[in-house]
């Protein structure tokens, strides 16, 4: 059902992420904010979005994937700058253990 569909988000999707987008064969992604504007980043693999692109368009039997960046990316960083990055990064891990 994906196939062939446009995926747009608030931000680049991850590497990890951009795997599964191939998988299901979206072949548009829309996106407003880039990985390197969120301030705890850390690029899987030293790859981006466009780096995972261009892979998957040199795939012959992939179908090509189609990257539109910055898509009201001003909207998206001052929704960004309004998160709380240094309580997320300090906050307390709940031991799911017992």
């Amino acid at each position: 059902m994906l196939a062939g569909g446009t995926l747009y988000s608030s931000c680049e999707p991850c590497i990890m992420c951009s795997f599964v987008i191939t998988q299901v064969g979206i072949t548009r992604v829309v996106f407003a904010a880039r990985g390197t504007d969120i301030p705890t980043y850390k690029p899987l693999l030293g790859a981006d979005l466009e780096v995972a692109a261009a892979w998957v368009n040199s795939q012959r039997d992939w179908a090509p994937l189609e990257i539109v960046g910055g898509f009201m990316r001003e909207r998206a960083l001052r929704a960004i700058s309004t998160f709380p990055w240094s309580e997320a990064e300090n906050r307390d891990v709940i031991d799911t253990s017992q």
